[in-house]
C-alpha cells in the first residue's frame, strides 16, 4: 500500500503469488478530500523510527497510525503515514510517541501537504513531493494485444501469406478490414468464425482469416474451412513469420484485429465475447 502518484490517497501494488504478473491499482476514491502525509526520522529511536505512534486530532475524532517495518511476507508498505482529513482545512493537533519513550505534540498542520518530523526537533519541515499521473488502465484492445508484437496505429508486418482453399491472397494494407487469427486446434475459433462470416454476409464487412497453424497441410486447412462453413477469404501465415506476431512462439488465438482504411490496427478482440459482439455491432450497425 502506497501513494504512488503522491495525490493524497493510497494505491495498491500486487505481486501475483504464481506467475510473473504485477498489478498496480490506482485509487481515485475521495481524491478531492483533504489529507496530510507525515514522515518520521528517529534519533534515540533509530533512524527509521519503527513503532512510533502518530495521533492526529481532527473534527471527526483522533486518527492513529503506527509506523511499521513490514506489512506481510516479503512486503513493505509506504513508510510515510497518510491521514485522510475529510473536509478539514487543517488538523487540530499532532502528537508523536517515539519508540524511545519521548512524546512530542505539535500545532495542527494544514491539510494537503507532506511534513517531516525529526525526533527531538521542535518544528516539522515541509517536504516538496512531485505529483504525477499514473498510466490509464488498459482497455480491451490493450489486453488483447499485450501478448503480441502488435501495437495500435501500426500496420501488420510482412507475414508471407499463403492462400487456403482457393482464396486469393488478401491485401491487408488497403482498406478497412477485420482480420481474424485462427488455428485448426483452436476450439473457440469454431464458434467465432461463423459469427464473423455472418457479419461479413449481412453487413458487408470485409473479413480476412489468417491461420497460424505451423504444421497443418493445405488439405487440412481447407477441410477445416469446410467444417466451420465460412465464405470469407482465408490465408496461412508463413510459420517462419509467426515470430513477427507473437514473441517466443507463444501463439494466442483467437484474436481479431480491426484495421482502418490504411491497414493500421485500431482495435482488437481476444475471442468472441459479449463485449466483442457489442463493439462490433457499434462499428458495423445493421442496415
Amino acid at each position: 500500500f502506497a501513494d504512488f502518484d503522491n495525490d493524497g490517497d493510497t494505491d495498491v501494488f500486487l505481486r501475483a503469488a504464481h506467475g510473473p504478473a504485477h498489478f498496480l491499482f490506482r485509487n481515485e476514491v475521495g481524491a478531492e478530500r483533504s489529507w496530510l502525509r507525515v514522515s518520521l526520522e528517529g534519533r534515540a529511536s533509530g533512524p527509521e523510527a519503527h513503532g512510533a505512534v502518530v495521533r492526529l486530532v481532527t473534527s471527526a475524532g483522533t486518527l492513529t497510525k503506527v509506523k511499521a517495518g513490514g506489512s506481510g511476507f516479503l512486503s513493505q508498505s509506504d513508510p510515510r503515514l497518510l491521514f485522510g482529513l475529510g473536509d478539514d482545512a487543517a488538523a487540530q493537533s499532532l502528537s508523536v510517541r517515539w519508540p524511545s519513550g519521548r512524546e512530542q505534540t505539535f500545532p495542527g498542520p494544514k491539510a494537503g501537504q507532506s511534513i517531516h518530523l525529526v525526533e527531538g526537533e521542535p518544528e516539522w519541515t515541509v517536504v516538496t513531493e512531485r505529483r504525477f499521473a499514473l498510466p490509464e488502465p488498459e482497455d480491451g484492445t490493450d489486453r488483447a494485444l499485450r501478448l503480441t508484437r502488435l501495437t495500435r496505429d501500426r500496420t501488420l508486418p510482412s507475414l508471407g501469406l499463403r492462400p487456403v482453399g482457393g482464396s486469393p491472397v488478401p491485401k491487408l494494407d488497403a482498406g478497412p478490414a477485420l482480420v481474424n487469427l485462427w488455428a485448426t486446434w483452436c476450439i473457440p475459433c469454431r464458434t467465432e468464425m461463423p459469427e464473423l462470416d455472418r457479419l461479413a454476409r449481412e453487413r458487408g464487412v470485409r473479413v480476412v482469416g489468417l491461420s497460424v497453424d505451423e504444421e497443418a497441410s493445405p488439405a487440412e486447412l481447407a477441410a477445416f474451412r469446410e467444417s466451420v462453413g465460412v465464405s470469407y477469404p482465408l490465408a496461412q501465415v508463413d510459420p517462419k513469420r509467426l515470430g513477427a506476431l507473437f514473441p517466443e512462439g507463444r501463439v494466442q488465438v483467437p484474436l481479431t484485429l480491426v484495421l482502418d482504411e490504411r491497414g493500421r490496427v485500431v482495435e482488437a478482440f481476444a475471442g468472441w465475447t459479449r463485449e466483442a459482439r457489442r463493439r462490433l455491432d457499434e462499428l458495423y450497425p445493421k442496415g
